[in-house]
């Protein structure tokens, strides 16, 4: 059973995972959990209202739906969770270096799904 499947065929898994199973489920969830972390800091640190309207439907549609299926079958597997990060990130006061062009870019096209954009190889 490949590791699509065990997140698909939530009904159909199997009794044990392989060592493999389980670090591939940690450190998809680990990435997913970096992608949180940065979306929190990028929503805090936008000004455009697109944006932060793109962002915050990504992160709600996407991201946390990823996460909890991704807990959800590692806490049926008994796999410990990693630490998740902070609920909210702190915004600064200082701004000035902040480009919503930059956060765009940055959040965009290196997410690992690549659902908007691609990344480019310079």
């Amino acid at each position: 059973m490949g590791f699509v499947d065990l997140l698909k065929n939530q009904d159909k898994r199997k009794t044990g995972l392989h060592v493999g199973e389980a670090y591939i489920l940690w450190t998809q969830l680990v990435a997913r959990y970096d992608i949180l972390e940065l979306t929190q800091f990028i929503l805090g640190h936008a000004n455009d209202t697109d944006l932060k309207v793109l962002v915050q439907r990504g992160l709600n549609n996407i991201i946390m739906s990823q996460i909890k299926k991704l807990e959800e079958t590692m806490e049926h597997y008994q796999i410990p969770l990693p630490t998740r990060p902070p609920k909210s990130y702190p915004t600064p006061n200082n701004m000035e270096n902040a480009r919503d062009e930059g956060l765009f870019r940055n959040y965009f096209f290196w997410q690992p799904d690549r659902t908007i954009g691609t990344r480019k190889s310079y």
